[in-house]
């Protein structure tokens, strides 16, 4: 695990989003949700919803981590079911 930015995207959206696309104007899309977040923060919050204490070993981020950018998707009308990693985490229990 980095401490760099991570962007999620929750598989209900992916299969949501795929259908969407067709209306879309052709194009690369990024697909991800709202909420980018370091992947310390989100290791720290992860095991916290898990009740576990491990050992988490953060890596110093890489210049490729830096999260995604979902605003063309978005202005295409897009719209996620999850809109934060967060969302429906609390299933995995």
């Amino acid at each position: 695990m980095t401490e760099g930015i991570q962007s999620f995207i929750h598989i209900d959206d992916a299969v949501e989003v795929a259908i969407q696309a067709l209306n879309f104007e052709s194009g690369i899309y990024n697909i991800v949700d709202d909420e980018p977040v370091k992947g310390d923060v989100w290791a720290e919050w992860y095991a916290g919803l898990l009740n576990v204490n491990p050992e988490i070993n953060i890596q110093t981020s890489e210049s490729h981590e830096r999260g995604a950018d979902n605003t063309k998707f978005k202005n295409q009308g897009g719209k996620l079911i999850y809109p934060s990693w967060k969302q429906d985490m609390n299933s995995i229990k």
